[in-house]
């Protein structure tokens, strides 16, 4: 089976293409001439230059393929609307040069970020739960959700759609808000946002790699829709408190107000946009922060057979013990 990896060189990429190769499935993976390929050369895939937004190249990428994990996208910008330009219109190319090959699946890996926090802070969403993002990432893989459906109803492309949760694992992403809350943590400045009574799921690599692969092999997810979660919903409080000790730190970290923080994101907010930085924290950041995002991964577990093989406790340890190592 000849499998095409996008998204390659992100971390959640790199744990998948690692994966495949280490089962023996032959992977070409789309990079761009300015990505950094040693990890991918080191493990002997097929590379094919080119990007989402090269209609052309694309073209040329999805030729004899069977398979299609689709990890491309934005999702630490400089700026909100690239989001789109890459989520959305990326994903939208890609589709349209899926139409007519015989192409076995499309798996889209979007995020529970198209839901939005809930107000319901200790409910655990499903599939079926209506979305509402505050977040510009949430609502570009919404509407890239939407199309990849769209091809899948419209001109017959087979498709499964991924919702993981915040990802972490060895190998984080600087800019994700998982490592900057670990790196807080580890640096003792961390300050907890409101009681921190809010649930949370999250996404170990291995148990989201498994799930993956259930999904793209097994036929009775073409159409559907699943999120990819850890077993445990913690409230936020209880995970910040598992780190603290996975990292061998006394957990005395400081509190604020949400309304104080909300003045202190705004101001913060002002300045990384000036700074023309990535922007990490806004008063949407706040909400996310204390809202719900407990998810139930009981349909993955019924149609798949996913069963997560990852605990939080142990899979936050190896996470710190690789930070701490760096």
């Amino acid at each position: 089976m000849k499998t095409l990896v996008t998204g390659a060189t992100g971390f959640v990429g790199r744990h998948l293409v690692k994966r495949l190769v280490e089962e023996g499935i032959s992977v070409t993976c789309l990079v761009r001439e300015t990505s950094d390929i040693k990890f991918l050369k080191e493990l002997g895939v097929e590379l094919v230059y080119g990007n989402i937004m090269n209609k052309e190249s694309l073209e040329k990428a999805v030729e004899d393929i069977d398979l299609i994990f689709h990890l491309a996208g934005e999702v630490y910008p400089k700026r909100s609307k690239r989001y789109f330009h890459a989520n959305v219109i990326g994903t939208r190319n890609l589709m349209q040069a899926c139409v007519g090959k015989n192409i076995r699946k499309v798996v889209y890996f979007s995020s529970t970020a198209v839901y939005g926090p809930t107000k319901e802070r200790q409910l655990f969403v499903d599939e079926t739960y209506p979305c509402n993002p505050i977040s510009d990432y949430g609502k570009s893989k919404l509407e890239a959700e939407g199309i990849v459906l769209h091809y899948y109803r419209e001109f017959g492309v087979p498709v499964t759609v991924l919702r993981p949760p915040v990802v972490y694992g060895p190998g984080l992403n600087r800019f994700s808000i998982a490592f900057i809350i670990l790196n807080l943590i580890l640096k003792e400045k961390f300050i907890m946002i409101g009681d921190g009574d809010n649930y949370m799921s999250l996404s170990y690599i291995s148990n989201l790699i498994q799930g993956t692969l259930l999904a793209a092999y097994k036929e009775e997810s073409i159409g559907e829709i699943f999120i990819i979660a850890d077993e445990e919903n913690n409230t936020f409080k209880e995970m910040v408190h598992s780190i603290y000790k996975a990292a061998g730190i006394t957990d005395n970290y400081s509190s604020m107000p949400v309304w104080l923080s909300k003045i202190a994101a705004s101001f913060l907010f002002l300045l990384t946009t000036i700074s023309n930085y990535p922007v990490h924290i806004s008063p949407n950041t706040i909400n996310e922060l204390i809202g719900g995002w407990g998810t139930d991964i009981s349909k993955a577990k019924k149609i798949l057979g996913y069963m997560p093989t990852f605990n939080f406790n142990e899979s936050i340890r190896e996470t710190v013990s690789s930070l701490k190592n760096k």
